[in-house]
């Protein structure tokens, strides 16, 4: 799989007790409330918006996850 500048990104999460998990996430086609695009893990239960100034946020997650960091696949 070819993946383009700006189509994935891999973030750390971290939930409510602490413990840090990796994540994979991949363009829609959607966007999301800001106008920006919304990426997805593979079967969908994180969904984050992404602004190409690297601002982030969660739209659809198991609850409290947070995002501790964002870095784009190229």
């Amino acid at each position: 799989m070819t993946i383009s500048p700006g189509s994935a990104y891999a973030l750390r999460l971290r939930d409510t007790v602490g413990t840090v998990r990796p994540a994979v996430v991949t363009a829609s086609t959607r966007t999301g409330p800001a106008g920006h695009r919304v990426f997805a893990d593979t079967d969908g239960a994180l969904q984050v918006e992404i602004a190409c100034t690297g601002e982030h946020r969660i739209l659809r997650s198991a609850r409290g996850l947070r995002i501790i960091s964002a870095a784009c696949l190229s």
